[in-house]
């Protein structure tokens, strides 16, 4: 890990992230969402941001919801439904081999985003 940074408000019992992130060698990792103190409730999500050019990424946002006792933990499958039915179409349309554009990552500037995430905690 390079860095990790957290800054949560907590108004009413209800505590949100302004940031919590985490910077890895491989992504950067946003927390969003609430933590109720009030009624001991998660509703976060946890969205990895791939670093680097990667032919194939199959990442997509995980959530934890329920209650602090019994948090439920999982995949959000929307965004990965979306990705293998890009690469379907590709595949279909066009040629088996263009089916792994739905399937790459891109690098976004540079890989140590650990400067960003600390004056963002100055704001």
């Amino acid at each position: 890990m390079n860095c990790a940074a957290a800054n949560i408000d907590v108004t009413n019992g209800v505590a949100r992230p302004q940031i919590f992130a985490f910077d890895t060698e491989n992504a950067l990792i946003n927390v969003t969402g609430t933590a109720s103190f009030a009624s001991e409730q998660l509703d976060l999500t946890i969205d990895p941001e791939s670093k680097g050019f990667r032919v194939i990424t199959l990442r997509s946002p995980l959530y934890v919801r329920g209650t602090f006792k019994s948090p439920q933990a999982g995949v959000k499958a929307g965004p990965l439904i979306v990705r293998g039915a890009v690469a379907a179409a590709l595949a279909t349309l066009v040629t088996p081999a263009a089916a792994l554009l739905a399937l790459i990552s891109p690098a976004e500037g540079d890989s140590n985003q650990c400067r960003t995430i600390l004056s963002q905690m100055k704001k």
